[in-house]
């Protein structure tokens, strides 16, 4: 008859067994008397027990504490403390410690150890005493029955720790977060926190391209799963050795946890805890590893790529038929967006493959895969593996990978620019079409970045030059980005090539959507102009790693969108030091957010903190742009024009920042204040002779703007139209600045009633945003053009006279332009007339808001004024 085997118990967690022992500690614990925590090696007991041990303590507890060891008078220790306290205490006695006036905690670890005889000794003599006596027990044991006399008691099996709380313990200990791949140690661990620190203490630094990495057991490790190792027969061995590995392989497939009843199939590996299976795995024989694959293989009860797997790891043979199916599979997981799998599978293909120069393709493809997706560690590992070898049969096939890791690192963009142009430049027989559309891909995003426009002419006619071989990707790339003067249609705006880009990236290919969005990064600045991309994008890609990445980025963007600039140095973006290890994929759009915020803000310390942490990676033309904003804010012309004229004009340079385009209006408005509109006049020629293909609805608005203030005549009609454009598909910053530079025109031309309603606007906006240089700016000209003082809350009203105030508050009161008529003799059509000209003053557009823009009015201005306006 078949053993049965012992139902499992319920699992608990390290909090809640601490709920328990406080239970255990109280008055009347019930069932509680006695709680056994049982669990695998280096789960924790111990420590957990110590804990419980002193809370006891500090509750007033006398505790005894004993652990059990082979070869030791364990169970007399056990028994003496049980006489102690059972003991009644001395008549008379006043000590509060006595035994038997004291409650009594017995701490028994590692109770397994005792022998069967002395196991029903202890048992029996614990019970009697906790019932008799104030005496409750806390036992630890590996074992998953309990003593036959404690059934009624308590029993707990503590849970594996998660991933988190590994994550923290490891932190605890020491181990640096970045250096370790936290989830693949708990996945290998099993949620054992001994053998979770065991293993990052040996690993550490090491990154495994294997499916079945062997793991590097440590003295503390074997001695922990040794114990139970030894209490296996060889075939017992065996079936943990192919279930470790089975459940090695689905969890490298799956990237993720696997079902607990993976691996564990075998009656053997059900009794084997997280110790004992990583040092059978660490111990087998290269033929036992291979007759394990081999076995496994033929078990046609698995799935068929988990079967195939391990067809590939048990032959140590060159094999192109099952390089080739390893090599589909691969392009499933990258479908799927497993790019971590697909990495590891691609390379146990390489391994495979007959020809070098299949293997250099494999390896390449592996390492471009896991730099884009995120995995630079893994990406690192690859290219070394790569280079290993003797042969360079296909010089571009890492080059975009390189270009790549070197860029996310800090390094400079200048440098890696010309990497990926020498690599191109020194193609001397067709390339992989993937490696060929990642080094133009690379050539347009760093162009972009750097805002080097010969760069970006070079990478376009790589694509002109390659455009039979041309991803979509970079189609789109070519088109939106090749400068032309004619006024072509923006490339995102062609439903074909929307379809095909999409079609693209469900590919999964991970270089896709990352350099896309390095190349054209208004994808983040305008998400709502270019949402039929973005959601697709975000879509499919939400488990890409690298996405976190642009996520962030768009964030930050829209957190200065929505005009959060008072708080995006710590909210919206960030502290500018948090970013001195790694800039990351975009750290120089981050830094130049970052800079441009600062600026805006008139935030010197923050803006001198940029320029101090981001030196190698931020341009020197990113910081003249940020000088040219203080000094235009400032109102130092002279300093900016010549700041802006040295720059030169760079459309592409624009595309980093939002406030690239504003530029047009900071030259011209220079030009025009010191008496040299002909320049600003030259300079509009330029953008236009260059206006690229991804010219938007917002360029053209601020293009209309900046020629509203050059214009002789009609500049009433320009700047409106700007602002209505503006108001649809402009920046945050956009709308008070045009506003700005419209209401300074109007007050340059003598127009001063209506300067003020543009002025007044364009102060009250930049307050909102927190622009305080820009809000001291807009108030000066409302100083100049003789308006009163703003209040706190951002109104500020022009002065009414006497007649509009009288008219206005008779309004208010109810009456009808009729009665207010014949009341003070006027017509009511020139009643009529006073309201129209009293409603701009006073900020409203509705007869109901008179009486209280009135109050606000009156008490806003002097107690003299008010009564002269009366």
């Amino acid at each position: 008859m078949q053993e049965r085997e012992p139902a499992a118990q319920p699992l608990i967690g390290r909090d809640g067994l601490l709920d328990e022992s406080r239970r255990c500690l109280a008055p009347e614990p019930g069932h509680r008397r006695i709680i056994m925590i049982t669990g695998g090696r280096g789960m924790g007991k111990s420590a957990l027990a110590n804990a419980i041990g002193h809370a006891a303590r500090g509750r007033g507890h006398l505790v005894h504490a004993v652990h059990c060891g082979a070869g030791t008078d364990s169970a007399e220790q056990i028994l003496g403390a049980i006489d102690l306290a059972c003991t009644p205490a001395p008549a008379g006695s006043l000590s509060a410690a006595a035994p038997g006036n004291t409650p009594v905690l017995l701490l028994i670890d590692d109770f397994h150890h005792l022998s069967p005889v002395d196991r029903d000794i202890v048992a029996v003599r614990i019970k009697a005493a906790v019932y008799d006596h104030d005496v409750r027990c806390i036992a630890t044991f590996t074992e998953m029955t309990p003593p036959c006399v404690w059934r009624e008691f308590s029993m707990h099996t503590l849970q594996p720790m998660t991933t988190d709380e590994i994550g923290a313990l490891l932190q605890h200990r020491g181990f640096r977060a970045g250096t370790m791949d936290v989830r693949e140690l708990h996945a290998r661990a099993g949620g054992n926190p001994l053998a979770a620190i065991e293993l990052a203490r040996s690993e550490t630094g090491r990154v495994n391209l294997d499916l079945t990495p062997v793991p590097v057991v440590t003295g503390l490790l074997r001695n922990a799963g040794r114990q139970v190792v030894d209490t296996f027969h060889p075939a017992e061995r065996t079936a943990v050795l192919r279930d470790v590995l089975l459940q090695n392989v689905v969890r490298a497939i799956q990237e993720g946890d696997v079902a607990p009843d993976i691996g564990r199939r075998a009656r053997g590996a059900a009794s084997a805890d997280a110790t004992a299976r990583l040092l059978i795995h660490a111990e087998a024989t290269t033929e036992e590893l291979l007759t394990a694959h081999h076995e496994l293989a033929a078990d046609r009860t698995l799935p068929n790529h988990v079967r195939l797997l391990h067809q590939s790891l048990a032959t140590d043979t060159s094999n192109d038929d099952l390089a080739d199916r390893l090599e589909f599979l691969a392009e499933d997981l990258v479908a799927a967006l497993r790019y971590r799998s697909a990495v590891l599978v691609l390379c146990r293909a390489a391994a495979v493959a007959a020809e070098t120069s299949r293997t250099s393709m494999l390896l390449a493809r592996a390492g471009s895969i896991a730099a884009f997706a995120g995995y630079l560690s893994l990406a690192r590992a690859v290219v070394a593996r790569e280079r290993s070898h003797s042969y360079r049969s296909d010089a571009a096939g890492m080059a975009a990978t390189t270009a790549f890791l070197e860029f996310v690192s800090g390094g400079d963009i200048r440098s890696v620019l010309d990497e990926v142009m020498i690599s191109v430049d020194a193609l001397t027989q067709p390339a992989h079409p993937d490696s060929l559309n990642q080094l133009i891909a690379s050539c347009f995003a760093y162009a972009v970045t750097d805002g080097d426009v010969d760069a970006l002419g070079r990478a376009a006619e790589m694509a002109d030059a390659f455009q039979h071989a041309l991803d979509p990707i970079n189609v789109l790339l070519s088109r939106t980005l090749t400068q032309t003067g004619s006024a072509a249609a923006c490339a995102l705006d062609d439903r074909a090539l929307q379809g095909a880009v999409l079609a693209s990236l469900r590919g999964g290919e991970p270089w896709k959507p990352a350099l896309l969005h390095l190349a054209l990064p208004f994808l983040s600045w305008h998400p709502r102009q270019y949402r039929w991309l973005n959601e697709r994008f975000d879509l499919r890609t939400r488990l890409c790693p690298i996405t976190a990445e642009i996520a962030s980025m768009k964030n930050e963007a829209a957190s200065v969108d929505r005009g959060q600039y008072k708080s995006a140095d710590t909210d919206a973006l960030g502290a500018p030091g948090e970013r001195k290890q790694s800039p990351g994929l975009f750290g120089v759009h981050r830094q130049t957010l970052d800079l441009l915020t600062a600026t805006l803000r008139g935030d010197l310390s923050t803006k001198y903190q940029c320029s101090m942490d981001a030196v190698a990676n931020v341009a020197a033309d990113v910081y003249g742009a940020a000088a040219v904003i203080d000094l235009v804010s400032r109102n130092r012309h002279e300093a900016a024009f010549e700041q802006v004229r040295y720059n030169e004009v760079s459309v592409v340079r624009w595309l980093r920042s939002p406030y690239g385009p504003l530029e047009m209006i900071d030259f011209v408005e220079c030009s025009v204040r010191l008496g040299r509109p002909h320049d600003g006049l030259v300079y509009l020629d330029g953008v236009r002779a260059g206006k690229p293909n991804f010219w938007s609805m917002r360029h053209a608005a601020l293009m209309l703007a900046a020629e509203a203030i050059l214009a002789e005549n009609d500049n009433d009609a320009l700047f409106e139209l700007a602002l209505g454009e503006i108001r649809k598909v402009g920046w945050s910053f956009d709308l008070p600045r045009v506003a700005l530079a419209y209401g300074e025109w109007l007050r340059r031309n003598h127009r001063i009633l209506d300067s003020r309603r543009q002025l007044t606007h364009a102060a009250d906006l930049f307050d909102r945003l927190g622009a305080e240089p820009w809000t001291r700016r807009a108030e000066e000209e409302l100083r100049a053009a003789g308006t009163a003082q703003r209040d706190s809350t951002g109104f500020t009203f022009a002065e009414l006279t006497g007649q509009e105030h009288r008219i206005a508050s008779m309004a208010a009161s109810g009456l009808t332009n009729k009665e207010i008529g014949l009341q003070l003799y006027l017509s009511a059509r020139t009643v009529s007339g006073h309201l129209y000209r009293a409603f701009p003053k006073l900020q409203i557009t509705k007869r109901s808001a008179l009486r209280d823009a009135l109050i606000r009015y009156d008490e806003q201005m002097s107690p003299e004024e008010s009564s002269m306006a009366g």
